[in-house]
């Protein structure tokens, strides 16, 4: 499995992630960790100083689910609510399936119609759902 962070409204780290390897600048092996306790694989978010248009271009994301199917069985892609992260677009309208993950007594119903709406015209209706009594996945 391999959790990849691309919610866009945190601050990227120092060190290489997703928006590296969209960009070219850096390797998939080079930006990948493993959890100890669990064994998966993971990427961070990456540069988010340098402009985002020069990573998130279609052809980028293109190639990098393509290259990320190839070896794993499981990708989740934490993309933050996506009503604020629009210019994950290419991202969402390249993943095979979009689940919504609500926080009980912390997402309002307005959020979940406008994620609902917005999926959808990105052409990826939302394929499933998770319910969290806690407040953080």
């Amino acid at each position: 499995m391999l959790r990849v962070d691309a919610d866009l409204r945190a601050d990227g780290s120092g060190t290489g992630g997703l928006l590296d390897v969209l960009r070219g600048e850096q390797s998939l092996n080079a930006v990948t960790r493993t959890d100890p306790a669990s064994g998966a694989r993971r990427i961070g978010l990456g540069d988010t100083e340098k402009p985002l248009r020069d990573a998130l271009t279609p052809a980028n994301v293109e190639r990098f689910i393509a290259g990320v199917k190839g070896r794993f069985d499981l990708v989740l892609v934490d993309g933050g609510v996506l009503t604020e992260n629009l210019r994950l677009g290419p991202l969402a309208a390249a993943a095979d399936r979009l689940l919504l993950v609500a926080c009980n007594g912390a997402t309002r119903q307005r959020d979940l119609i406008d994620l609902v709406d917005t999926s959808e015209a990105l052409g990826r209706p939302i394929s499933g759902s998770l319910l969290l009594t806690r407040r953080k996945a």
